[in-house]
């Protein structure tokens, strides 16, 4: 999170030409976690997929298109785009956002936790290299009892701090985000 914008570029300029970059950051001027890049040509899009995996200032990023986790009820963006550090696929719908997590929890002590809510069909925990928890995460469930279930455990003490769970989506309303679709963004 202490990403700065010319890191990001040094890291994705040799893929292509770019249209835009946003580092969305915080009071603090800290980055969020998360970047978008538009490219001029779907070749350096490519490029900066093949990205997926690889480290920046130490931390594994996740590179991929952007739209393929669309907000609840939003409608997923447009073609060509992608989105750095980002969240993956998820079915929106039935999915919560969970942060204030441990730096100690574990993909096994996060299901374990929901599992009396109902079936998770999916869960994204983003790591540190070091295979640390970032302090979020997104599950989608299978159905919307479940995410009900899900969200009355919003402010509940797990391991030792209390976990704030939001219907996916409703963290971003108010941001001030641009409308529209870019090109290609990463």
């Amino acid at each position: 999170s202490h990403t700065q914008e010319a890191e990001l570029r040094e890291h994705f300029e040799p893929c292509g030409e770019f249209e835009e970059l946003s580092l969305p950051t915080r009071f603090s001027g800290n980055c969020k976690g998360f970047a978008f890049i538009s490219f001029k040509s779907q070749k350096a899009l490519d490029k900066a997929l093949a990205l997926h995996g690889s480290e920046l200032k130490g931390f594994k990023i996740e590179v991929e298109k952007a739209g393929q986790h669309k907000a609840a009820g939003g409608k997923a963006g447009g073609k060509g785009k992608a989105k750095g550090k980002g969240k993956g696929k998820g079915k929106s719908e039935f999915e919560v956002f969970c942060n204030n997590l441990s730096y100690e929890t574990t993909d096994e002590s996060l299901r374990k936790y929901f599992k009396d809510c109902g079936e998770i069909e999916r869960m994204h925990m983003p790591t540190k290299v070091a295979g640390k928890c970032m302090g979020f995460a997104w599950i989608t469930f299978r159905d919307k009892e479940s995410m009900r279930k899900a969200l009355d455990k919003n402010q509940e003490e797990f391991e030792g701090r209390r976990v704030k769970v939001e219907k996916s989506g409703m963290h971003r309303e108010g941001d001030g985000g641009k409308g529209g679709d870019p090109p290609a963004e990463v």
